[in-house]
């Protein structure tokens, strides 16, 4: 009898993983995603399903058809009401995040359930959660708890009186001494390469922030289980990082959209002055836009608002069946970006994209 082949990069993981999901239909409240979501994540039977989204926006339920594309958008609305202050879930600065040991967010199982919608987002080719510390993603991946052996807990008690008493870096380096910092960057991954004084305080104070969050860090890690997807994807730890830490490279902005859109663009053929017009005022958008605007238009289009697994291919057209319309349209299902043709200005056209933007969540997908 012949051996089933085992898995020879992140990708097969990802796809024997997805393969073990099963349909299940879901309506979520648009006014209540957090909520709702949790809810449907804390049952047991979520782990293996593959959510068909159906929205719904005070009381009516929208038309779309879920082929992807509402999955991924319930997924990234959620991640964004993970990080809101009001969650008090994450604490840092920029996209280098560490989770917070608050008591509503442990009690209700929300790191859990963001945990677990990672996996289930990423193993259906959607998006990760790329807001972690480097240092946080490597605790998840590669320890499990906090250290208990004698060597650190000895080091954990000096860190702790070290921080009173020094009044500088200097000082505090100095207390701990060149063997507890060794075993210090040990524990914490560091490689022989990331020493300078700067880093070694960088990485002390990373240090210092994950003794203060090992609960969420827990529950977090039990939610990124699911599937067995830790275990399953250890070995690639290295090329999954960009899911979970902002990684040079493997984010969206400007330039990344004008690479996806310019040339396509270009390509679009035209069959009226009108479609000319249209094309040389998306093109003016394109050029100007910020980066900010480049991650709004990438989630008006796709649903998401980081890269996912997957290559990533996006389409553009005009709005051929409806002439009149006069606000750009997505079909996120199929990454596909719809040019309205019924504005009178460029002005006008840079206003439509502005507003569709500004209500991406709820506004402009087919």
């Amino acid at each position: 009898m012949a051996c089933a082949q085992r898995p020879s990069s992140y990708g097969e993981i990802l796809a024997e993983l997805s393969s073990y999901l099963t349909k299940c239909q879901v309506t979520v409240r648009r006014e209540n995603v957090f909520k709702d979501l949790v809810e449907i994540l804390l049952r047991p039977e979520a782990e293996k399903s593959r959510f068909e989204v159906k929205f719904t926006n005070d009381g009516w339920t929208e038309p779309a058809t879920d082929g992807g594309g509402p999955r991924n958008q319930l997924f990234t609305l959620f991640y964004q009401e993970c990080l809101t202050p009001e969650r008090c879930m994450f604490s840092g600065r920029g996209q280098e995040l560490f989770p917070v040991d608050n008591p509503a967010a442990l009690t209700g199982r929300w790191f859990f359930c963001l945990g677990r919608a990672i996996v289930l987002s990423l193993v259906q080719q959607g998006a990760g959660f790329p807001y972690l510390a480097r240092s946080c993603y490597k605790k998840i991946l590669y320890k499990e708890g906090v250290p208990e052996h004698e060597n650190m807990a000895k080091l954990l008690q000096k860190l702790t009186k070290a921080q009173t008493q020094a009044r500088t870096e200097e000082e505090l380096l100095h207390y701990l001494g060149d063997s507890e910092i060794k075993l210090l960057l040990k524990e914490m991954q560091v490689t022989e390469c990331e020493t300078t004084k700067t880093e070694t305080m960088y990485h002390l104070k990373n240090f210092i922030t994950l003794q203060s969050c090992t609960k969420a860090l827990a529950q977090l890690t039990e939610g990124l289980q699911s599937l067995g997807f830790l275990d399953k994807v250890k070995q690639y730890g290295s090329d999954l990082e960009r899911f979970f830490v902002h990684t040079e490279g493997f984010y969206v902005d400007s330039v990344f959209m004008q690479n996806q859109l310019l040339d396509p663009l270009m390509d679009l053929q035209t069959t009226s002055e009108k479609q000319n017009e249209v094309k040389e005022w998306a093109a003016l958008c394109l050029t100007s836009m910020t980066d900010e605007q480049a991650v709004n238009l990438y989630e008006f289009i796709t649903g998401m608002r980081s890269l996912p697994p997957g290559e990533c291919v996006i389409m553009i057209a005009f709005n051929a069946q409806k002439t009149s319309d006069k606000l750009p349209r997505a079909v996120t299902c199929a990454s596909l970006l719809l040019l309205p043709l019924g504005n009178e200005s460029v002005k006008e056209f840079i206003r439509s994209f502005k507003t569709a933007l500004e209500n991406r969540s709820e506004f402009g997908r087919i």
